[in-house]
This record gives structure tokens, C-alpha cells and sequence, in this order.
């Protein structure tokens, strides 16, 4: 999944994508961390000229968008999916609602399309 995130004039202002290895076919996991950051594929939002990652959180770490385990309970019993997003530090308001509505793309086309078996 990689999508171009525009404004309501179409300026493209986002590109959201994860990093990937081996010239860009595999998708590169992060593992380690805690409160159901264990093994996670973060989506990058990137300037959508250079492609560089952004910064979020005060510059703190990359501005994206990443689905969390849930828990047991959550992933044996339900299909809650958690997602954390981590908004680029010069964000609107206008385009935080943007990338929340892109959260919520990446789970129907990632994640609920795997779960269902991909039929529409």
C-alpha cells in the first residue's frame, strides 16, 4: 500500500507509504517496544516531492500511521484493530482529518480485506 495524500485542491501533500527492502518488494517490520508495539509495520508519511520522512511528535520520531496489537483478548474474541498515528508536527487540522481517513483506508484495504479472504 502507498497512496499520495492531496488537498481539497489537489495539491499533493503527503505521500504515505512503508519502508521496504530489498528494492522496494518486501516490507520492513519493526520489532521490540512495548504496549502493543511488538511487531508492527509503520506507514511513513513523507514530503511528496523528496519522499523524505516527516517528523512528528516534536521532531521527535517519524510522523506515521501504525497498526498496534491489540491484546489477546481483543485478537482471539474480536476484530478491534488499533491503530496509532503519530501526525507531522506542521499538520492542519484539515489534513489531520486526512490522514485519520487514511488510518482507516489502510484497515479496509490491508488488514479487513486479509481477514474476509479479499472477496468484495
Amino acid at each position: 500500500f502507498r497512496s499520495m495524500i492531496s488537498d481539497a485542491n489537489g495539491q499533493k501533500k503527503y505521500r504515505l507509504r512503508p519502508d521496504t527492502c530489498c528494492a522496494g518488494i518486501c516490507v520492513q517490520c519493526r520489532c521490540g517496544g512495548g504496549k502493543g508495539k511488538c511487531c508492527r509495520v509503520p506507514y511513513i508519511i513523507r514530503d511528496p516531492t523528496t519522499y523524505e520522512a516527516l517528523k512528528g511528535n516534536a521532531g521527535q520520531e517519524n510522523a506515521q500511521v501504525t497498526q498496534l496489537w491489540a491484546g489477546w483478548k481483543n485478537e482471539c474474541c474480536t476484530k478491534r484493530d488499533v491503530f496509532h498515528v503519530v501526525f507531522p508536527d506542521n499538520a492542519t487540522a484539515e489534513e489531520k482529518l486526512v490522514l485519520t481517513g487514511s488510518a482507516i483506508l489502510i484497515d479496509v484495504l490491508e488488514v479487513e480485506q486479509q481477514q474476509d479472504g479479499g472477496d468484495s
